[in-house]
């Protein structure tokens, strides 16, 4: 049997990643886009601009920092799908994560009644186990 390279095995992984949280993330978008934009974060009257400053500052932070890795440095504007599928997979990870470890799960506390601390507690920890599997 013929064995996948390491860039093939990565691209499978992506893809299935991105079909799943894709999945999730278009299906809400296309059933009730400004409730599910709403549930996550992007349209509540009490959005505060410093966190979005905050997300910019460590992106470019993270960006200048990677880009000084000699791997980084030698395809850093290089195009490539797996790039293309990575980012999509990011953005889509990123919306399923706020939606079930924060909105989700500290909802659902907040509702029991449970601390501020706790909600973020067990927030941090269920992120953390997700993430350590």
């Amino acid at each position: 049997m013929k064995r996948l390279s390491e860039t093939r095995k990565a691209a499978l992984i992506l893809a299935a990643i991105a079909i799943v949280e894709g999945t999730w993330v278009l299906v809400n978008l296309l059933v009730n886009p400004r409730g599910f934009l709403r549930y996550v974060g992007f349209l509540n009257e009490s959005s505060e601009p410093l966190g979005w400053v905050l997300s910019i500052l460590v992106f470019v932070g993270f960006t200048a920092f990677a880009r000084r890795l000699p791997s980084v440095r030698t395809t850093f504007l290089a195009l490539s799908g797996l790039k293309l599928l990575a980012l999509a997979v990011a953005i889509a990870a990123g919306l399923c994560e706020e939606a079930i470890f924060r909105k989700l799960l500290m909802d659902t506390l907040a509702r029991h009644e449970f601390s501020i601390l706790l909600q973020v507690v067990a927030s941090a920890l269920a992120f953390g186990l997700m993430h350590g599997i």
